[in-house]
Protein backbone atom coordinates (compact mmCIF):
# COMPACT_ATOMS: atom_id res chain seq x y z
CA UNK A 1 0.00 0.00 0.00
CA UNK A 2 1.33 3.46 -0.89
CA UNK A 3 2.14 5.59 2.13
CA UNK A 4 3.50 8.88 3.43
CA UNK A 5 6.23 8.48 6.05
CA UNK A 6 5.59 10.63 9.09
CA UNK A 7 7.71 11.50 12.14
CA UNK A 8 6.32 8.76 14.31
CA UNK A 9 4.43 6.44 12.00
CA UNK A 10 3.64 5.50 8.41
CA UNK A 11 0.44 7.13 7.16
CA UNK A 12 -1.40 5.05 4.50
CA UNK A 13 -2.30 7.35 1.63
CA UNK A 14 -5.73 5.73 1.60
CA UNK A 15 -6.35 7.23 5.04
CA UNK A 16 -6.00 10.77 3.72
CA UNK A 17 -9.16 12.71 2.91
CA UNK A 18 -8.92 12.31 -0.87
CA UNK A 19 -12.52 13.49 -1.21
CA UNK A 20 -11.17 16.96 -0.52
CA UNK A 21 -9.33 16.83 -3.83
CA UNK A 22 -12.62 16.41 -5.69
CA UNK A 23 -14.17 19.26 -3.73
CA UNK A 24 -11.73 21.73 -5.21
CA UNK A 25 -8.94 21.47 -2.65
CA UNK A 26 -5.51 21.13 -4.40
CA UNK A 27 -3.56 17.92 -3.76
CA UNK A 28 -0.67 20.02 -2.41
CA UNK A 29 -2.92 21.34 0.34
CA UNK A 30 -4.05 17.84 1.27
CA UNK A 31 -0.46 16.63 1.58
CA UNK A 32 0.58 19.80 3.44
CA UNK A 33 -2.19 19.24 5.99
CA UNK A 34 -1.07 15.64 6.49
CA UNK A 35 2.61 16.58 6.77
CA UNK A 36 1.93 19.45 9.17
CA UNK A 37 0.01 17.13 11.48
CA UNK A 38 3.15 14.97 11.82
CA UNK A 39 5.11 17.94 13.22
CA UNK A 40 4.24 17.99 16.89
CA UNK A 41 6.26 21.18 17.26
CA UNK A 42 8.54 23.41 15.22
CA UNK A 43 11.93 22.05 14.17
CA UNK A 44 14.99 24.26 13.79
CA UNK A 45 17.69 22.78 11.59
CA UNK A 46 21.18 23.96 10.73
CA UNK A 47 21.89 23.42 7.03
CA UNK A 48 25.42 23.74 5.69
CA UNK A 49 26.91 23.34 2.26
CA UNK A 50 30.48 22.16 2.76
CA UNK A 51 33.01 23.49 0.28
CA UNK A 52 35.37 20.87 -1.10
CA UNK A 53 37.24 20.20 -4.31
CA UNK A 54 36.52 16.49 -4.66
CA UNK A 55 34.54 15.26 -7.66
CA UNK A 56 31.25 13.35 -7.35
CA UNK A 57 33.24 10.12 -7.77
CA UNK A 58 35.22 10.74 -4.57
CA UNK A 59 34.10 10.20 -0.98
CA UNK A 60 32.92 13.50 0.55
CA UNK A 61 34.55 15.12 3.55
CA UNK A 62 31.95 16.90 5.65
CA UNK A 63 34.41 18.71 7.92
CA UNK A 64 35.50 21.31 5.38
CA UNK A 65 34.71 25.02 5.47
CA UNK A 66 31.02 25.79 5.30
CA UNK A 67 30.37 27.62 2.05
CA UNK A 68 26.64 27.96 2.73
CA UNK A 69 25.12 28.33 6.21
CA UNK A 70 21.37 28.41 6.79
CA UNK A 71 19.18 28.14 9.87
CA UNK A 72 15.75 26.81 8.90
CA UNK A 73 12.62 26.67 11.06
CA UNK A 74 9.82 24.30 10.02
CA UNK A 75 6.68 25.44 11.82
CA UNK A 76 3.37 23.52 11.66
CA UNK A 77 0.93 26.08 13.09
CA UNK A 78 0.38 27.94 10.87
CA UNK A 79 2.47 26.00 8.34
CA UNK A 80 5.46 28.09 7.29
CA UNK A 81 9.20 27.91 6.71
CA UNK A 82 11.63 30.52 8.02
CA UNK A 83 15.20 30.55 6.64
CA UNK A 84 18.08 32.75 7.77
CA UNK A 85 21.18 32.91 5.59
CA UNK A 86 24.41 33.53 7.53
CA UNK A 87 27.30 34.86 5.40
CA UNK A 88 30.31 32.57 5.67
CA UNK A 89 32.63 35.50 6.52
CA UNK A 90 30.55 36.54 9.55
CA UNK A 91 32.82 37.32 12.49
CA UNK A 92 32.06 35.12 15.51
CA UNK A 93 33.82 33.80 18.60
CA UNK A 94 34.60 30.09 18.26
CA UNK A 95 35.17 28.40 21.64
CA UNK A 96 38.87 27.62 22.03
CA UNK A 97 39.85 29.49 18.86
CA UNK A 98 38.79 33.09 19.48
CA UNK A 99 37.53 35.51 16.86
CA UNK A 100 37.15 33.74 13.51
CA UNK A 101 34.96 33.50 10.42
CA UNK A 102 31.89 31.41 11.15
CA UNK A 103 32.66 28.96 8.33
CA UNK A 104 35.81 27.81 10.17
CA UNK A 105 33.89 26.27 13.10
CA UNK A 106 33.05 23.15 11.09
CA UNK A 107 36.76 22.70 10.30
CA UNK A 108 37.96 23.13 13.88
CA UNK A 109 35.37 20.97 15.61
CA UNK A 110 32.98 19.43 13.14
CA UNK A 111 29.21 19.73 13.38
CA UNK A 112 29.10 19.98 17.19
CA UNK A 113 31.34 23.04 17.31
CA UNK A 114 29.52 24.55 14.34
CA UNK A 115 26.17 24.17 16.11
CA UNK A 116 27.55 25.55 19.37
CA UNK A 117 29.12 28.54 17.62
CA UNK A 118 25.99 29.50 15.69
CA UNK A 119 23.73 28.88 18.70
CA UNK A 120 25.84 31.19 20.87
CA UNK A 121 26.26 33.82 18.14
CA UNK A 122 22.51 34.04 17.56
CA UNK A 123 21.77 34.50 21.24
CA UNK A 124 20.97 30.93 22.25
CA UNK A 125 18.62 29.81 19.48
CA UNK A 126 17.59 26.17 19.56
CA UNK A 127 19.17 23.87 16.97
CA UNK A 128 17.40 20.51 16.86
CA UNK A 129 19.15 18.81 13.96
CA UNK A 130 21.70 19.38 11.23
CA UNK A 131 22.15 18.71 7.53
CA UNK A 132 25.53 18.95 5.80
CA UNK A 133 25.63 18.67 2.02
CA UNK A 134 28.90 18.53 0.11
CA UNK A 135 29.47 20.69 -2.95
CA UNK A 136 29.38 17.58 -5.12
CA UNK A 137 26.04 16.68 -3.55
CA UNK A 138 24.45 19.97 -4.59
CA UNK A 139 25.70 19.50 -8.15
CA UNK A 140 24.38 15.92 -8.19
CA UNK A 141 20.98 16.94 -6.78
CA UNK A 142 20.43 19.69 -9.35
CA UNK A 143 21.44 17.42 -12.23
CA UNK A 144 19.18 14.64 -10.91
CA UNK A 145 16.12 16.91 -10.95
CA UNK A 146 16.81 18.08 -14.50
CA UNK A 147 18.48 21.40 -13.73
CA UNK A 148 16.90 24.56 -12.34
CA UNK A 149 15.30 27.60 -13.96
CA UNK A 150 17.11 30.78 -12.88
CA UNK A 151 17.18 34.38 -14.05
CA UNK A 152 20.94 35.02 -13.88
CA UNK A 153 21.28 38.69 -12.84
CA UNK A 154 24.53 39.53 -14.65
CA UNK A 155 27.35 38.06 -16.72
CA UNK A 156 29.76 36.03 -14.58
CA UNK A 157 33.20 34.88 -15.70
CA UNK A 158 35.81 33.47 -13.34
CA UNK A 159 38.33 30.64 -13.30
CA UNK A 160 40.36 29.11 -10.46
CA UNK A 161 42.54 26.21 -11.56
CA UNK A 162 43.49 25.24 -7.99
CA UNK A 163 39.82 24.68 -7.05
CA UNK A 164 38.82 23.29 -10.43
CA UNK A 165 36.27 26.09 -10.66
CA UNK A 166 35.21 27.61 -13.98
CA UNK A 167 32.31 30.06 -14.10
CA UNK A 168 30.94 31.26 -17.43
CA UNK A 169 27.37 32.51 -17.20
CA UNK A 170 25.41 34.98 -19.28
CA UNK A 171 22.52 37.05 -17.89
CA UNK A 172 18.90 36.08 -18.40
CA UNK A 173 16.36 33.34 -17.74
CA UNK A 174 17.83 29.90 -18.40
CA UNK A 175 18.13 26.31 -17.21
CA UNK A 176 21.31 25.75 -15.19
CA UNK A 177 23.09 22.44 -14.70
CA UNK A 178 24.45 21.51 -11.29
CA UNK A 179 27.92 22.79 -12.17
CA UNK A 180 26.55 26.07 -13.50
CA UNK A 181 24.42 26.53 -10.37
CA UNK A 182 27.50 25.94 -8.23
CA UNK A 183 29.27 28.68 -10.17
CA UNK A 184 26.34 31.04 -9.65
CA UNK A 185 26.51 30.49 -5.90
CA UNK A 186 30.29 30.73 -5.58
CA UNK A 187 30.88 33.78 -7.79
CA UNK A 188 32.21 36.71 -5.73
CA UNK A 189 33.39 39.33 -8.24
CA UNK A 190 30.17 41.32 -8.41
CA UNK A 191 31.18 43.93 -5.84
CA UNK A 192 28.73 42.58 -3.24
CA UNK A 193 31.07 40.00 -1.69
CA UNK A 194 29.49 37.55 0.72
CA UNK A 195 26.07 39.22 0.65
CA UNK A 196 25.93 38.74 -3.10
CA UNK A 197 26.66 35.05 -2.53
CA UNK A 198 23.88 34.76 0.05
CA UNK A 199 21.34 36.40 -2.27
CA UNK A 200 22.29 33.97 -5.05
CA UNK A 201 22.09 31.04 -2.61
CA UNK A 202 18.50 32.12 -1.96
CA UNK A 203 17.86 32.30 -5.71
CA UNK A 204 19.12 28.73 -6.16
CA UNK A 205 17.13 27.44 -3.15
CA UNK A 206 13.92 28.91 -4.53
CA UNK A 207 14.64 27.40 -7.96
CA UNK A 208 15.31 23.96 -6.44
CA UNK A 209 12.04 24.13 -4.50
CA UNK A 210 10.16 25.06 -7.69
CA UNK A 211 11.71 22.17 -9.62
CA UNK A 212 11.08 19.68 -6.82
CA UNK A 213 7.41 20.64 -6.89
CA UNK A 214 6.93 19.21 -10.39
CA UNK A 215 4.99 15.92 -10.41
CA UNK A 216 7.54 14.00 -12.53
CA UNK A 217 10.26 14.89 -10.02
CA UNK A 218 8.12 13.56 -7.16
CA UNK A 219 7.72 10.28 -9.02
CA UNK A 220 11.50 9.95 -9.35
CA UNK A 221 12.25 10.98 -5.77
CA UNK A 222 13.51 7.53 -4.61
CA UNK A 223 16.08 7.47 -7.44
CA UNK A 224 17.05 11.10 -6.80
CA UNK A 225 17.60 10.46 -3.09
CA UNK A 226 19.68 7.38 -3.91
CA UNK A 227 22.03 9.59 -5.95
CA UNK A 228 22.31 12.30 -3.30
CA UNK A 229 22.46 10.32 -0.03
CA UNK A 230 26.22 9.65 -0.15
CA UNK A 231 26.86 13.41 -0.20
CA UNK A 232 24.59 14.06 2.79
CA UNK A 233 25.41 14.01 6.50
CA UNK A 234 22.49 14.43 8.89
CA UNK A 235 21.09 13.26 12.21
CA UNK A 236 17.54 13.30 10.82
CA UNK A 237 15.83 9.94 10.40
CA UNK A 238 14.48 8.82 7.05
CA UNK A 239 10.97 9.41 8.35
CA UNK A 240 11.80 12.94 9.43
CA UNK A 241 13.40 13.73 6.08
CA UNK A 242 10.32 12.48 4.25
CA UNK A 243 7.92 14.47 6.39
CA UNK A 244 9.95 17.65 6.21
CA UNK A 245 10.42 17.31 2.45
CA UNK A 246 6.68 16.83 1.94
CA UNK A 247 5.98 19.76 4.24
CA UNK A 248 8.34 22.12 2.38
CA UNK A 249 7.43 21.08 -1.14
CA UNK A 250 3.73 21.62 -0.53
CA UNK A 251 4.09 25.00 1.18
CA UNK A 252 2.78 27.92 -0.88
CA UNK A 253 5.37 30.52 -1.83
CA UNK A 254 3.77 33.02 0.53
CA UNK A 255 4.55 30.72 3.50
CA UNK A 256 8.30 30.66 2.83
CA UNK A 257 10.44 33.52 4.16
CA UNK A 258 14.16 33.63 3.34
CA UNK A 259 16.29 36.33 4.97
CA UNK A 260 19.95 37.35 5.02
CA UNK A 261 21.76 38.32 8.21
CA UNK A 262 22.23 42.09 7.96
CA UNK A 263 25.61 43.61 8.74
CA UNK A 264 28.53 45.43 7.15
CA UNK A 265 31.90 44.51 5.62
CA UNK A 266 34.90 45.22 7.85
CA UNK A 267 37.08 48.19 6.97
CA UNK A 268 40.34 47.89 5.06
CA UNK A 269 42.49 48.29 8.19
CA UNK A 270 40.00 47.18 10.84
CA UNK A 271 41.17 43.54 11.18
CA UNK A 272 43.85 41.28 9.77
CA UNK A 273 41.17 39.53 7.70
CA UNK A 274 37.98 40.67 6.00
CA UNK A 275 34.81 39.92 7.97
CA UNK A 276 31.07 40.44 7.83
CA UNK A 277 30.35 42.42 11.01
CA UNK A 278 26.99 42.00 12.73
CA UNK A 279 25.87 43.89 15.82
CA UNK A 280 23.49 42.73 18.55
CA UNK A 281 20.55 44.73 17.24
CA UNK A 282 20.87 43.07 13.84
CA UNK A 283 21.02 39.63 15.47
CA UNK A 284 17.88 40.42 17.46
CA UNK A 285 16.07 41.60 14.32
CA UNK A 286 17.01 38.37 12.51
CA UNK A 287 15.88 36.02 15.28
CA UNK A 288 13.22 37.71 17.47
CA UNK A 289 9.80 36.24 16.74
CA UNK A 290 11.24 34.01 14.02
CA UNK A 291 13.39 31.42 15.83
CA UNK A 292 12.88 29.83 19.23
CA UNK A 293 15.49 29.83 22.02
CA UNK A 294 17.14 26.83 23.60
CA UNK A 295 15.19 25.90 26.71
Amino acid sequence: MASLIGFNQVIPLASLDWSAVFQGKPWQQVLLTAAAKRLDRSYQILVMGVDQSNSPAQAPNFDGRADTILLAKFAPQPPHLEVLGIPRDTQVVIAGFGRQKVNAANVYGGINLAKQTIRDFLGGVRIDHHVRLSTAGLVTLIDAIGGIEVDVPTAMQYQDQTQGLKIDLQPGQQTLSGQQAEGLIRYRNDGNGDIGRVSRQQLVLQAIKAQLGKPWVWLRMPQILAHVTKYLDTDLSQGQISSLATFVLTLPKSAVAIHSLEGRPSGANEFNYSYWIVNQEQIDQATRGKFEPQL
